[in-house]
Parts: structure tokens; sequence; C-alpha cells
């Protein structure tokens, strides 16, 4: 049993500029967009969960949490300064009215697993997913490369069921772990085209969007993890296959911006010596390609693959203490995932420390 209790706080500040260069000078322009924003979210969420063994091979889990949770838009302000080639500057100026959004809710699952089988284990499960918008999903509006995103208000809480089997094998030489997937969401959390909507301040064409609920999604899939333990080094792969239909009352797609495949394959090693254990892992993270689908635009992002080298170690009494090195994207490449309108970070290093007691 416990509670949970977390606060996040956004201070924006953000400046935008867009150079229009058309045929006629009298078209072209120069517009500069300021932004200034605070914004508050609170969330507070009561929880238990039990486990229950029924007989030596089968057991039982069920838990439950209450959420509630508060959104606040604290201050808003924009400014847009559009200079036109040929003609006089227009200003606007909008202050937007405070805002405060609550909602509660109410969740529950359960598992059961089955180990009578030699070497395997069995495992069947139901959880309800709650997911509430996010600031940025309720007020950014945000700018990257060509692509504006806006946030709204008025979005509703996602909630969903969702439903696992899977099976669990590991012989001492190789270690299996796989799962057939399903969820079916209503209010699912989705992007569509402005269209000239209000809430995009009347902006319109395929580069600008804003989130939206679709009246349902369901997603079905299956993820695979093999490794192969009889070596000095464990070879391994990862791997999850993922189709998801989202439904609005304008359109019927599949073509949810969700890459089919999704994975990672490499090998890892643990060397341990007197004093410090070493963990190396070399692999490479792959996606196929994607496409996104609204009412009237299409976006396409390309499959991607990057090599990459994980290495830690662990010292003292014991093994408390840990440094971190990992180098992502070894081989530089330009790449951008179906999940973000940015570039992805070519190559580059994180260093980490942490200490456990």
């Amino acid at each position: 049993m416990g509670s949970q209790y977390q606060q996040d706080n956004v201070d924006q500040h953000s400046h935008n500029t867009i150079v229009s260069k058309m045929p006629s000078p009298r078209a072209s322009y120069t517009q500069h967009k300021y932004l200034a924003n605070k914004w508050q979210q609170s969330s507070f969420s009561l929880f238990a969960q039990n486990d229950w063994a029924i007989t030596d091979d089968i057991s039982w889990n069920i838990g439950a949490r209450q959420y509630w949770v508060t959104s606040k838009l604290k201050h808003g302000s924009s400014s847009i300064n559009k200079i036109p080639t040929i003609g006089q500057p227009l200003v606007t100026h909008k202050i937007d009215s405070k805002k405060k959004d609550s909602d509660n809710n109410f969740v529950v699952s359960s598992g059961l697993t089955y180990s009578g089988i030699k070497n395997a284990q069995l495992r069947a499960s139901f959880a309800q997913g709650y997911v509430y918008p996010t600031l940025s999903h309720l007020y950014a509006v945000t700018s990257a490369a060509s692509q504006t995103l806006y946030g709204n208000s008025k979005l509703k809480a996602e909630k969903s069921n969702n439903y696992e089997i899977g099976l669990r094998y590991n012989n001492s030489k190789w270690l299996v772990d796989t799962a057939i997937y399903y969820s079916a969401a209503k209010n699912y959390i989705t992007e569509i085209s402005c269209n000239g909507s209000a809430i995009c301040d009347g902006a319109s064409g395929a580069n600008f969007n804003y989130y939206n609920n679709a009246n349902k999604a369901k997603t079905h899939g299956l993820e695979l993890s093999i490794e192969y333990l009889d070596l000095a080094f464990t070879p391994y792969i990862k791997g999850n296959y993922l189709r998801r239909q989202i439904k609005t009352d304008k359109y019927t797609t599949y073509d949810s911006g969700n890459p089919r495949f999704t994975g990672r394959v490499g090998v890892k090693h643990t060397a341990y010596f007197d004093h410090f254990d070493l963990d190396s892992d070399l692999f490479m993270r792959f996606a196929s390609n994607a496409t996104q689908r609204s009412d009237s635009s299409v976006y396409r992002y390309r499959g991607w693959s990057t090599l990459n080298l994980s290495t830690s170690t662990a010292f003292g009494d014991n093994r408390q203490y840990k440094i971190g090195l990992d180098i992502n994207n070894i081989l530089n490449k330009n790449y951008t995932t179906a999940y973000e309108s940015i570039p992805a970070a070519k190559s580059h290093a994180i260093v980490s420390a942490s200490i456990k007691f």
C-alpha cells in the first residue's frame, strides 16, 4: 500500500521566426512570435496491491489505484509581429485567461502466473490504463523544424483496457520471453490537422496540427526477447510488432504514426573482478518506417537504425557505487524517430553516476 504525489511546473519563454518568400513581394513577410507561459500540474494517488499463492504452481495478484489530477494555466500570453516586405507591420497581442482542470479516476489490475511446466512460466494479465493529458498536451504551442503543434485545453483523459498473455522459458542456455497483447482505448490522445481550427488560432496547412481525442484506438501486437546464455558473451534480440487502429468522427485508419517493427539486437557481457564489476553492451536499435494519417494530411517517417555502446562499472563493498558511459549513434547517422518532429541526436555520449543506500 502507498501513496504518490507529483507536481510539475513549467515556465516557458519562446521566440519563433518565420520567413516567407513568395513570387510576389507583396505576399512575402517575416513573422516573429513570442510566447510566455506558466503551467502547473499536480497529481495524487493512493494504491494497493497483493499477491496470493493459490497453489505451489499458481499465483494471483490484484491491484488498485485512485488518481486525482489538477492542471492549471497560471499565465499565458503571445505577441505576433508580422512584417510584410511591402506595407505596414501588423502587431497582435493576446493574453490567455487562467484555466484550471481537474479529474479523478479509479483503475484496477489483476494477473495469474502458472509455473507447473518445467523451465517455463505462463502468465495472463488485465490492467486498466489512465493517461491524463500532460501540460504539453493541454497548453503548449511547440514549433520544431517546419511543424507546429498546438495544445488543446479541452482534451479528455485517455482510458483503456489492456490484456496480455505471455510465456517465459529458461533452461540455463536459452532465455525466451514472449507476449501477445491487446488494448482498447477511448478518448485516445492523438494529433490531427488544424484546418483553420480556433485551437490553432486559425492556422491551416500540412505543417500545423493539434492534440485531440480520437473516439477509439485498438492496439494489438507481439513482443519477443531471446538470449543465449551458454557463452562468455550473451547475444540477444528484442523485438516488438505493433498495429494500431484509430477511429474518429471523420476517419478510421491503421496509419497511426507507429512503426510496425521496433527492436534491439546486440551482445552483452559482465566481467567480475575483486573490487569492481564491469558491464558492457554493444547493440543496434532499429525501427521500420511509419505513416501518420489524419483527415487531410499524411506524414511519412523513414525507418532507421543506430549502433550504440553502453558500459558501466559497479564498485564498493556492496557494489553500491556505479559509473556509466553510454556512446550513442556511434556511426553518426541522421534520422528522425516517428514520435519526434526534430532530428534525433547524432553521435553523443552520456555519463552517469549513482549510489545505492
